[in-house]
């Protein structure tokens, strides 16, 4: 049985594994339908969007409008928005990070939070993780916000942790790694680790 109680040990799980992981950025430039949020008036209320944009975070004219274009992004008030950026808040995300975060996904800000996100931060939160490893999860891979918790999320981590035995190390390795949450390839691989190494179940006495 291998320990991995080593950052050169999850290198090596993560190493078993890149082969299968796909690049998140294309993946974060399509937009998700979680987070789609459609108005009656589109020109006006993308118009609103990107002003909002341009004003509350700092971003150019033409990038804001071609953030709005490509992500759908539209609403003619600042209530939802707000909510959204007020949730990250709270969870510790600061300016700039809030600014990274939204420039890769700017449809989290016509999403319900508390519906689609808080959901998935209170399972990490569950298995031991604090804020500030939330934070670093999304900022490295904002993408997993629009997985399914229970048939994508859950499922990667319950297998990463029983091969790793422990939340505290399996946490480790995606605060390393946070793209891990994403590929069903990497899943399927580590289920072929497991059955290779015949890694036992997590409450399985280890001999």
């Amino acid at each position: 049985m291998f320990n991995f109680n080593s950052w050169r040990h999850r290198r090596t799980l993560i190493y078993h594994l890149k082969g299968f992981i796909t690049p998140q950025t294309s993946q974060s430039l399509n937009p998700s339908p979680l987070f789609h949020h459609f108005c009656t008036n589109p020109s006006d209320s993308t118009s609103f969007a990107a002003s909002y944009l341009i004003h509350n975070f700092g971003f150019d004219p033409q990038f804001a409008s071609k953030l709005c274009s490509t992500h759908r992004l539209r609403f003619n008030s600042t209530q939802k928005p707000e909510s959204v950026v007020t949730f990250f808040r709270n969870y510790g995300f600061s300016d700039s990070q809030l600014r990274d975060l939204i420039a890769k996904m700017p449809g989290l800000l016509s999403c319900k939070p508390f519906k689609t996100v808080l959901p998935k931060f209170q399972f990490f939160l569950s298995k031991g993780a604090s804020n500030s490893d939330i934070v670093n999860l999304v900022c490295k891979n904002p993408v997993f916000l629009t997985a399914s918790l229970d048939k994508k999320i859950v499922q990667t981590y319950e297998l990463v942790c029983r091969f790793l035995q422990s939340d505290k190390e399996t946490l480790a390795l995606l605060n390393y790694n946070a793209n891990l949450l994403c590929d069903p390839y990497v899943r399927n691989n580590i289920t072929m680790l497991i059955e290779k190494w015949s890694v036992p179940l997590k409450h399985e006495k280890i001999g």
